[in-house]
Formats: structure tokens, C-alpha cells, sequence
């Protein structure tokens, strides 16, 4: 039985350590070891190929960007003229510029003689959803070959190889590292880069020097140069082993050095990896035997050496990657597994895990009632047993509020007293249906006696506050049903009609208890064709954005505008915003449409005669399930769009509720320029208490502070209050809903920054605004 266990020991551990290096968890492990063993194996450069770089300094004395062609045209020939090999472009050239520019650097080409590349790229869409291609103008590629400049990035976002041809094109684009690497030998593709050659010893000048001709002409004669971007403002850095964050043309250089060294980098297979891992355990299990514990120690430390000095002697001699990190960790787990009665003690304790995944997928783990799963699954065996089952379905308020300014644990503490409140009135199961959402099952045939019944008595049940660590805590509920004998057969249907006609009453409280109608139904089928629809709208370009103009209440001059999907159904008409954004995010189609918005608002407003700032709201879900970071950085890149011209606006809600996450979302997204506004400010939560420790830029004040405050003394002295934090904190304030010219001069008074309404223009179309800031600026 022990060989057996410790024989377990050895595949447990080779199992976990191979699982934490495909989630990631080793990754920064994997990269300090890779940093050392590449540093360890230090090689020079061949000296063949040299980096001309765009720098900040080149920015400056031009002082333009993009540059004109015309500049690129007197690099090339100032190249050519000092006896450059070949001169290979890392710069987009897909897109014309002037005609005299374009025809200059055509002919600088064409003088090269055949001995100059431009740049092509592969992309994926996230529109089309294929690979595209991005290459050269015409008339530059009939007089330059064009070379691929891709890169691929692995799992953690690490350039460790590019790809030697391009997918797409017949034929094949080959690599810039492939053109000028000049192989002696076949590389697979996509290629691995070695770097241990050391980068930093590669020759780099910048533009400004060359075309100054403030250099050693030696320093170019009979060298292969690479043209491309090193600045800091131009955003083409990649994160490498060894050397971290580089420009994109000096992984090019990487890779084209790694090329003509003719050193064919193969990284050593997981199942290699697993198979040594599996020695050292039996070398280790070896070793307890002969002499416990303490000498398997020894030699698991004395074997992870071994293993680290092999995997470097390998690297540099047979250009052999390992991951070692894999087999440390696997040597760990080995040791920690190593007593018997530590192996029985982790099977029990994965037993009860066992069980408690089994009974929390049918609870809920805060209250311990029935989750929604269970419920479900319960009420449909009443169901087919032809039980005359009553489905209540009862909505707790102001709890949100309770967990804003008492904490989760307050909040969690009130649902399990209201689970338990409810279990003691209703006979037969309660369950927890969402955040703030109860269900109830009932059997009974008379539904509108049992109703009435039900509501009174869940009314006065949880009228009584609930006292919870020494607080006392109110809510209030509404409650709607529905029974089996209107809705049909299906237990989730009950459960889906009881909850429409709770979400048909729009904040009713009126004390009573409203039922399943059939013209709910209708709204069901509306809502699941809208859900079908809004999807291929989106492939088919039916959303179209509207914007709203921003101001600068002091001088009213135009400073931003805020984008708004807007749908106009082919059949159903002019679909409400609310209503498009509510279905969306229940369903989570949010996501997507949300990412459409954002790419949708920068390709329209780059396109702009203005440097004004467009505004881009995100949901919760985007936060949650997206790449937020990823995805604004790309946009902002592919429109060459400054960041300062976007902002993004999330709710306070969603800071409050997610916390060091979101704030640390935020952080990133600020250090990229992007601007940040808190939206609907003062609608969700009390909002005194982390206001503060939220990094952002703005703060807009929802329309709810604004109408109708010279008649409401209490409104305005919050609209005061909020005006004066955000001022103190250094805020810009924006104040949404300005219908009046009153409003106006009231919020200007107050010292707000913007202003956003009505008051100074409806919502148009992107193309109609567009039009009148062409007009403006003419």
C-alpha cells in the first residue's frame, strides 16, 4: 500500500505541477530561471545588422506624425548612399499620404534598386472574424519586396518566436528576419528567437543623426539596417524574455540575428519534461527507503540543481528550451506528499470538497436555501408528479444600499435571516433565485386565496428589522407568481413568468402581490426575439451611434461628446436604449456590443477635424468577462488615436462593488492617457466612504441631482455637497440632464466644470456631427 501511495505521490505531483505551468502560475517562476540561463549564455551579436529608430528625439526636430513620405524618401537615399546592404522598412505603408510625398518615396524605392523592403502585417479581425492582411501600397511594392513583421506572442503575452511566412497570400510574404537573416539552414516556422544574443550590443542610430549625417558612415557600410519605431509615444514595444519590454524593430533584429547564427532554438516537449520529473521521484522514493525523509530532501534539492545546470548546458550547447520550472515544482509537491498519512489526509479532505461542490450546487452557499439549479430541479418532480405547484417569487429592496454602506458581510448576514424567515412561513422550499431575489414553492389550488396569503404573511414577516452585529436593518420587498396550471409543464418557465411579472410591476409598491398575466408572454417572446436579433444586427451593422454634445459650461464650446448605441429594429421599430442595454446585459451580449461601441465611437471620432473627446460607457460584464486593457489599447493603435481623446466611463456601482480589481483596471487605463469618469454618480451607493481610493478623472453627476432643484432645497444642498467633494478632490465636474437655461446658469454657479443635455444639443448621428465640425472648423 505505501509503494502504491508514494508511486500516486509521483503522478499527483507531475499532474498539479503540469496544471499550475499550462494556468500560468509558474510563468514568473519560469521567467526568472529563462533570464538567468539566457544571461549565463551571453552571445555577441554578428554586427551585419543595424536599428535606424524613430526615437523621441527624431519626433521632435519634425515635430509631425505621421511623418511625410518625403522624409522616408531621404533616409533611404542618405542609406543607399553610404553603401547600406539593404534597408528593411518596419513602418506601415498600407495607407496613402500626399501624392508628392508618396511620389518622393516611390522613387527613393525605386532607386534602391530592389535592395529596400516595406513592411506587411497579418491581423485578426475581431469584426470579420478572419485573418487580414495589411500591405504596402502598390506603387511602393512594385519597387520594394514587402516582409512580414508579425510576431507571435505565447499564452502570457511573451514575444519567443515569429512567424517566417505569411498565412494568407500566394505567394507566401517571408519574414523580415528571414530576408535578412540570410539562413544557412531550415528554420520551422514560427521561428524561435534566442535571446541570448545580447541586444544590447546592437548598433542603433536614430533617424535625426542620419538624415543630419551626424555619423560614422562605417558604422552603415555593407550592413543590413532596419527602419522602425523605438519612441515611447509611438507604442511598438513587445514584452520579451531577458530583456522585458522592447521596440518592435529590435525583435525583428533578434530574430534575423538568431537566423544567421543558424542556431535552430526547439523547446523541449511538457511530456519530456514529465518523464524526468517521473526519474527524479523514483530516484526520490528511492531515497526515503534507504534513508527517510530527510535524505529525499537533500537529493530533491541537490536534483533541482542538477536540473538547472543541465537545462543551461543544453541551451548552449544543443539550443535545447526547457521549462524547468515544472520540475521544481513538481519536486516540491513530491516532498510535501511524501508521508502516508499526508496522502490520507489529502483524500479525505478532496472527498469532502467532493461533497460540498455536490450540495452547493444545489444551495447556495451564503444562505443555505436552494439555488436556483436546485429549485428548478425540485419544483419540476412536483411538476411531473402533478402537484398543483404556486411559485412566488420574492424581490428584497434596499439591500444594495445595506451592502454599500455596511459591508458584504451585513448584507450576507440579513439574506440568511431572510432565508430563514421564509422557510418558517412557507411548508415546502425556499430558494435563493439571485443577489437580492428569493423564490417560494407551494402546493395549493386555489392560487389567488394562497397569494394573498403568502404576500401577508412575508410582509409581516420581514417587516421586523433584522438585528445583525449589533445593526439593525429594514427592507422592504415586492413579490409576483406564477402557477403551474397558467404557465404549463416546465419548472423554469414557472420560475421565468413568476419573475417577469415581478419586473413588471417597475417599482410598484403598492403592498400587493402581483400574478402572471399571458400578456407577459408577448414581453417573453419580444424580449427572446430581441435577443435573437440584436446579434445578427451586430453582424449585419444595425446599430449606428449617436452623440451627445459635452460643453464647457464657462464658454459653451464644444469639448466632447458621450457615444450611444441606438437600434432601430426592422420590425419592432425604435428600440429604447434601456430597454437594448438591460436585455443586453442580461444576456450578456453586452460584452460584444460593448466592444463594438467602443471600436465603433474611436474609428469615427479619429477621423474628426477635432481634437475633442469622445465618450465610451462600459458595463459591468466588459470588466468582468472582457480584456478591457487589451482592447482599448488596440483600438487606440489601429486608429492611430491619441489616448487622450478617449474616455471611459464606468458606474460607481460597479467600482464600489469589484473593488482593488476594477481600481487597479483603472490605473492601467489611466497610465495609457485614457481619461476616466465615474458615471451616474451619487445613484448607487453612499459614496463618501471610497470615492477617494478610486483613480479617476472625472466625475459626471447624474440628471436625478438636476431637475427640478430650485423647487427642492434638500436636492440642491446634495448637488452642493457632491460639487464641493469633487472640486476638493480635484476633479473635473461634469453635470448630465441640463434641460433649462436656469439649470445652466445654476450648475455654472455651483463651479461645475461640463455640462451635457438637452440645454446644448439632443443626440445626432455620428455622420451629422461629423458634418458640423467639418463646417465649424472651415
Amino acid at each position: 500500500m505505501r509503494h502504491f501511495l508514494r508511486v500516486s505521490f509521483i503522478i499527483v505531483s507531475a499532474l498539479i505541477a503540469f496544471g499550475l505551468d499550462q494556468s500560468g502560475v509558474l510563468s514568473s517562476l519560469n521567467n526568472v530561471l529563462e533570464h538567468q540561463r539566457l544571461t549565463w549564455s551571453n552571445r555577441a551579436p554578428t554586427g551585419e545588422i543595424v536599428l535606424v529608430e524613430i526615437d523621441s528625439e527624431s519626433l521632435r526636430e519634425f515635430d509631425v506624425w505621421p511623418w511625410p513620405r518625403d522624409i522616408y524618401a531621404d533616409l533611404l537615399d542618405v542609406l543607399m548612399d553610404v553603401g547600406a546592404d539593404e534597408v528593411a522598412f518596419d513602418i506601415d505603408f498600407s495607407s496613402r499620404s500626399t501624392e508628392e510625398a508618396d511620389a518622393a518615396f516611390e522613387a527613393a524605392l525605386e532607386r534602391a534598386g530592389g535592395y529596400a523592403f516595406v513592411a506587411s502585417f497579418e491581423q485578426f479581425s475581431g469584426i470579420t472574424r478572419q485573418i487580414e492582411r495589411s500591405v504596402p501600397l502598390e506603387r511602393f511594392s512594385r519597387h520594394a519586396d514587402p516582409v512580414l513583421v508579425n510576431v507571435v506572442l505565447d499564452r502570457w503575452g511573451l514575444v519567443r518566436s515569429v512567424p517566417l511566412h505569411a498565412i494568407s497570400g500566394d505567394p507566401p510574404t517571408p519574414a523580415i528576419a528571414l530576408m535578412l537573416g540570410r539562413p544557412r539552414v531550415d528554420f520551422p516556422s514560427p521561428a524561435l528567437v534566442d535571446f541570448s544574443i545580447d541586444l544590447n550590443q546592437i548598433d542603433r542610430l536614430s533617424v535625426s543623426e542620419v538624415l543630419n549625417e551626424s555619423f560614422d558612415p562605417r558604422r552603415i557600410e555593407g550592413k543590413r539596417v532596419v527602419v522602425g519605431a523605438s519612441a515611447i509615444e509611438l507604442r511598438d514595444f513587445f514584452s520579451t524574455p531577458r530583456f522585458g519590454i522592447i521596440p518592435g524593430p529590435l525583435v525583428q533584429i533578434a530574430a534575423a540575428e538568431t537566423i544567421a547564427s543558424g542556431r535552430v532554438l526547439q523547446a523541449v516537449d511538457h511530456i519530456v519534461l514529465l518523464a524526468i520529473l517521473a526519474v527524479i521521484g523514483l530516484m526520490m522514493i528511492l531515497a526515503i527507503q534507504l534513508s527517510g525523509i530527510t535524505a529525499a530532501a537533500i537529493a530533491a534539492v541537490l536534483l533541482a540543481l542538477l536540473v538547472e545546470v543541465g537545462a543551461w548546458l543544453l541551451f548552449r550547447g544543443q539550443a535545447l528550451i526547457f521549462d524547468t520550472a515544472m520540475i521544481h515544482t513538481g519536486i516540491s509537491f513530491m516532498l510535501i506528499l511524501a508521508a502516508g498519512e499526508q496522502a490520507y489526509l489529502w483524500f479525505t479532505q478532496r472527498r469532502t470538497m467532493q461533497l460540498r461542490l455536490q450540495y452547493l450546487a444545489r444551495h447556495d452557499e451564503v444562505t443555505g436555501a436552494l439555488s436556483r439549479y436546485g429549485f428548478v430541479e425540485k419544483l419540476q418532480a412536483d411538476i411531473e408528479a402533478e402537484r398543483p405547484m404556486l411559485v412566488m417569487v420574492v424581490q428584497v429592496l434596499r439591500l444594495g444600499a445595506v451592502r454599500g454602506a455596511l459591508g458584504h458581510e451585513i448584507a450576507d448576514a440579513t439574506l440568511k435571516e431572510i432565508s430563514e424567515r421564509l422557510n418558517s412561513i412557507v411548508p415546502d422550499y425556499v430558494a435563493r433565485v439571485g443577489d437580492e431575489r428569493f423564490a417560494v414553492a407551494y402546493r395549493s389550488r386555489d392560487t389567488a386565496l394562497m397569494v394573498k396569503k403568502l404576500s401577508e404573511q412575508a410582509r409581516f414577516s420581514l417587516s421586523e428589522p433584522f438585528s445583525v452585529d449589533e445593526r439593525l436593518v429594514h427592507v422592504d420587498i415586492e413579490m409576483a407568481g406564477a402557477s403551474v396550471a397558467e404557465v404549463g409543464e416546465s419548472a423554469a418557465d414557472v420560475l421565468t413568468f413568476a419573475e417577469l411579472s415581478l419586473d413588471g410591476r417597475k417599482g410598484s409598491s403598492d403592498g400587493h402581490a402581483t400574478l402572471f398575466t399571458p400578456e407577459l408572454a408577448n414581453e417573453l417572446s419580444r424580449r427572446r426575439q430581441l435577443d435573437l436579433d440584436m446579434r445578427t444586427a451586430l453582424r449585419t451593422g444595425g446599430f449606428r451611434l449617436a452623440m451627445q454634445p459635452q460643453v464647457k459650461l464657462a464658454s459653451r464650446k464644444l469639448v466632447g461628446v458621450e457615444a450611444l448605441i441606438r437600434w432601430e429594429h426592422p420590425e419592432l421599430g425604435y428600440i429604447p436604449p434601456p430597454e437594448l442595454i438591460g436585455l443586453a446585459e442580461e444576456t450578456g451580449f453586452i460584452v460584444d456590443l460593448g466592444r463594438w461601441a467602443l471600436n465603433e465611437a474611436v474609428r469615427i471620432s479619429a477621423g474628426w477635424n477635432w481634437r475633442g473627446r469622445v465618450a465610451v460607457n462600459v458595463s459591468p460584464l466588459q470588466i468582468e468577462f472582457g480584456d478591457m486593457l487589451s482592447e482599448i489599447r488596440h483600438v487606440l493603435t489601429a486608429n492611430e488615436m491619441h489616448p487622450s481623446r478617449l474616455e471611459i466611463e464606468v458606474t460607481e456601482t460597479v467600482a464600489a462593488e469589484e473593488g482593488s480589481r476594477v481600481s487597479k483596471l483603472l490605473q492601467d487605463v489611466r497610465k495609457l492617457g485614457v481619461t476616466v469618469a465615474i458615471d451616474d454618480f451619487g445613484t448607487g451607493y453612499s459614496s463618501l466612504s471610497y470615492i477617494n481610493q478610486l483613480p479617476f478623472d472625472l466625475l459626471k453627476i447624474d440628471r436625478s441631482f438636476v431637475t427640478a432643484v430650485h423647487a427642492d432645497p434638500e436636492r440642491l444642498a446634495i448637488l452642493e455637497t457632491i460639487v464641493d467633494m469633487g472640486k476638493r478632490l480635484k476633479k473635473t465636474i461634469l453635470v448630465e440632464g441640463i434641460e433649462t437655461r436656469a439649470e445652466h446658469e445654476l450648475v455654472l454657479g455651483l463651479g461645475c466644470d461640463i455640462g451635457q443635455g438637452y440645454f446644448y444639443g439632443k443626440p445626432v448621428d455620428a455622420k451629422q456631427l461629423a458634418n458640423h465640425l467639418s463646417k465649424k472648423r472651415a
